[in-house]
């Protein structure tokens, strides 16, 4: 049985949610209490010892990093390959995709959401202005000629991205200026599985 570590109002962790349900698969779902100090306890350190979320647990084999689970599950449970890519262009296109999530997607929109939403210490002004750098010279004029992400379909690219990506407004970063954006998910929210984020204040 996969056991998955949760926090509803991560990201990072909702990737892999999303995930799991696309791929139809059942899991344990256990959520972390950081309000309590659970990511920082003995236990969970033996799980994850960075403390943080997510974390999946499937046939004695433990993974800590968003990314590297979305890799995992579609190598393992995705017998036709669509969603890790068919071609060494496709693999690549999706790594380029994957890095951003981690890198410009985590220090820009994210970054911007967890200082409003979190109240945490970060440059707001920096982080807004990133996402929208990102928004309006990446993300908009790609998806103004591609469909998706990486390929021709639906990809872990597009779900690595997508949750940060919708949930931008709660960090003061809006998408009216980016229209492609916008359809994007639309079609990322249309996909057979789909479950949203939940919203702060939920």
């Amino acid at each position: 049985m996969i056991t998955l570590y949760d926090l509803p109002m991560s990201g990072n962790a909702h990737r892999v949610r999303l995930f799991l349900n696309m791929l139809g698969l059942e899991y344990e779902h256990k959520i972390v209490n950081f309000a309590d100090g659970e990511h920082k306890s003995e236990a969970y350190l033996k799980i994850n010892p960075l403390g943080q979320v997510p974390a999946l647990e499937d046939d004695g084999d433990i993974f800590r990093d968003s990314c590297a689970i979305l890799i995992y599950l579609a190598n393992t449970y995705d017998d036709a390959g669509k969603w890790c890519g068919n071609t060494a262009a496709e693999k690549a296109h999706i790594q380029e995709w994957l890095a951003i999530s981690g890198r410009e997607l985590f220090f820009g929109p994210a970054a911007a959401r967890a200082a409003k939403v979190f109240g945490r210490e970060l440059d707001f002004e920096k982080a807004s202005a990133d996402a929208h750098r990102l928004f309006g010279e990446v993300f908009d004029p790609h998806l103004s000629s591609h469909k998706w992400l990486a390929a021709d379909r639906p990809t872990i690219a597009d779900i690595a991205n997508y949750s940060y990506v919708a949930r931008a407004p709660e960090g003061q970063v809006m998408l009216d200026d980016y229209p492609n954006v916008r359809r994007w998910l639309k079609d990322v929210e249309a996909l057979p599985g789909f479950v949203a984020m939940i919203k702060a204040g939920d």
